[in-house]
This record gives structure tokens, sequence and C-alpha cells, in this order.
């Protein structure tokens, strides 16, 4: 708002950031596959392939925005961009119903760091492609409507990022123990053995 330049600057900083944001919501996406999955050999060269994919394709929708020419060609990049954004967003949001469902087979807790930043991509996700349906598409919320709930969206991803990252409540630390008589505790389990052994 402040800085003295057009419109234009503007633009093709805002799609020059929707492209980094895109190439790091991929590098999120594996750095938490790789933080939950079992480290198998197979699933560490499936993860090594498709972050070899997801590199190549970024770098590619950075160099088609760089050399795109104004006009109908640059209009084409930024739809290949918006595309490319929501197909992040969808997979983010497909990775949180994966890991809620698998939870109990990967021994995740929703205590687990990955857990939580899985889950606040997943909801912001998720209510942001609800929103670019039903505002864009179906044409049933207004543009003012459709980015507040947007930006709701991200403050809520961000409230649960900030729940699982900010440290718990100090729990006072335990400075003895009780004592431990072996010699009484073994004698109880001696008469409860002959008990035992007298019952049967």
């Amino acid at each position: 708002m402040f800085v003295p330049y057009g419109r234009h600057v503007y633009a093709l900083i805002y799609w020059y950031a929707e492209a980094a944001v895109i190439v790091l919501a991929f590098a999120v996406i594996f750095e938490i596959l790789g933080q939950i999955l079992p480290p198998t050999p197979v699933l560490k060269l499936v993860l090594h392939v498709f972050w070899i994919l997801g590199g190549a394709a970024g770098i590619m929708a950075l160099l088609m925005l760089i050399w795109s020419p104004p006009g109908t060609a640059s209009d084409r990049v930024f739809e290949v961009i918006v595309l490319a954004e929501r197909s992040v967003r969808f997979l983010q949001a497909c990775l949180l119903i994966v890991v809620i469902t698998l939870m109990s087979r990967l021994g995740l807790t929703w205590h687990n760091k990955a857990v939580g930043i899985t889950a606040g991509f997943g909801v912001y996700s998720a209510l942001a492609l609800t929103v670019y349906e039903f505002g864009y598409h179906l044409h049933l919320m207004s543009t003012a409507a459709f980015l507040l709930i947007n930006s709701g969206a991200y403050n809520a991803a961000a409230l649960i990022w900030a729940f699982y990252i900010l440290p718990p409540a100090r729990v006072t630390p335990v400075q003895h123990l009780p004592k431990a008589d072996v010699a009484e505790w073994n004698s109880a389990v001696t008469d409860y053995v002959n008990q035992w052994s007298r019952r049967y």
C-alpha cells in the first residue's frame, strides 16, 4: 500500500510468491511423509522419486513464469499456477485424511508435531478449496466473504500450529522418590506365591 510502484510490479511479486509457495508446499508434504512413514528402503525410494518429480515440476513452472511474454501466454501461466496451487491444497487435504485413517497403524498420536503440521495444512486446504468452489465456481458468496473466510481458515491453521509448536505448561519435577524396601516387596511376593501354590 505504501510503496510507490504500479500494479504490474505488485502482480509480478504476488505471482512469483505464489510459485515459491507451491514449491515449498510440495517440500512440506514430502517432509511430513518422511517423518510419519516407516523407514523402509522401498518407501525411501518412492519418496526420492516423487521429490525429484515435484522439484522438476516446480522449476518448470518457475521458468514458464519468467520466460512468458505479457498477454495471453502469461494468463495461461497464471492459470497453471492457480491450478498447481489448488492441486497442492487437494494433496494436503488428502494427506490429513490418510494420516487420520492410518494413525493407529503408523503408531502416531495427536501429540506428534508432524500430525499437528498436517492438521493445520489439511484444515486450511479443505476450507480454502470449499470456499473457492462456492465462491468462484458456484458464485454463492461475494468476493469480500471469500477473502474473509480464506483469511479465517489460514488463522485457524496458524492456531493449530501454535498449539503444537508452543511449549506445554511446565510440570514440577519430582524432587525425590519414595523409599523402596526391596526385602518387604520380596516377602509380600513370596507370600502370594505360597498362597497360590497351596491353592493349586
